[in-house]
């Protein structure tokens, strides 16, 4: 992950503008509504302190968290409404099932 954030980030702000040319979506699937996913907070942090231009890197990586009682058609819904152009899951295995029929559609229900 550090590499592709690190080969986005030089291809990006070395082309001459100041903006940001790609959105990014980190999706958390998460037990119960109290949890958190640490990890995808971590990774945008660490995606952000080692970018060239890190206002910008703040404003492209937004963070998503459902939970596994919701249903996959809401969350499917709601990770295509973000628009991102590179979506990460977190994965762990208690929630891989949910993942794989999430992460299998291209375009939205």
């Amino acid at each position: 992950f550090h590499y592709a954030i690190i080969h986005i980030d030089n291809q990006i702000f070395n082309r001459g503008n100041d903006t940001m040319d790609f959105s990014f979506l980190l999706v958390g699937i998460n037990a119960k509504y109290i949890h958190s996913n640490p990890a995808i907070y971590y990774l945008r942090t660490y995606a952000i302190n080692h970018s060239e231009n890190k206002k910008e890197w703040s404003y492209a990586i937004e963070i998503a968290e459902y939970t596994i009682n919701q249903e996959k058609g809401e969350v499917i819904r709601d990770i295509f409404k973000h628009n991102a152009d590179v979506i990460a899951f977190s994965c762990y295995l208690w929630n891989i099932s949910f993942l794989a029929l999430t992460s299998s559609y291209d375009k939205p229900v």
